[in-house]
């Protein structure tokens, strides 16, 4: 069984990083200046845990203004992909999102992931989907989500 934990940078820096140290950097060769930003600290974090104590997935959250948020560093790895990990993961983040007044929201991530059904859930509306190569190189999507 999964756990899906709510946490902050201070008190799961090691797990936070393991996850996306092997998922970025390794993976998709995302430079190491560009992964760590200061909004790590300030950010709320979402790690999936399974049962035997293993950090599997995570994501992060952070608020621009009062009703507003952008989802990012989503990352699940590699053995854990294509089992419907990250869709859970996005709808807790989504639920958790809305349960906090926030009514926009901006996710960005691989191209590939932007089809996956759970964007499209119900009394979600989805504008302005724009493409983007990152810094690294990736073909990013960049999705603004907003409650009816």
């Amino acid at each position: 069984m999964l756990r899906t934990q709510i946490t902050t940078w201070q008190e799961n820096e090691t797990a936070l990083r393991q996850i996306r140290t092997e998922v970025f950097l390794e993976e998709q060769s995302v430079p190491e200046a560009l992964e760590w930003d200061a909004d790590d600290a300030e950010a709320v974090h979402f790690l999936v845990w399974t049962e035997d104590q293993q950090a599997i997935a995570t994501a992060r959250l952070i608020r621009d203004r009062a009703r507003e948020a952008r989802i990012g560093r989503f990352a699940v790895l590699k053995p854990f992909r294509h089992s419907g990990i990250g869709g859970r993961l996005l709808g807790y983040v989504l639920g958790y999102a809305r349960s906090q007044g926030i009514e926009q929201l901006t996710l960005s991530a691989q191209v590939s992931f932007m089809s996956r059904p759970v964007l499209w859930q119900k009394g979600m509306s989805m504008m302005k989907l724009a493409f983007r190569i990152s810094k690294c190189g990736c073909r990013l999507a960049s999705l603004n989500i907003t409650y009816r």
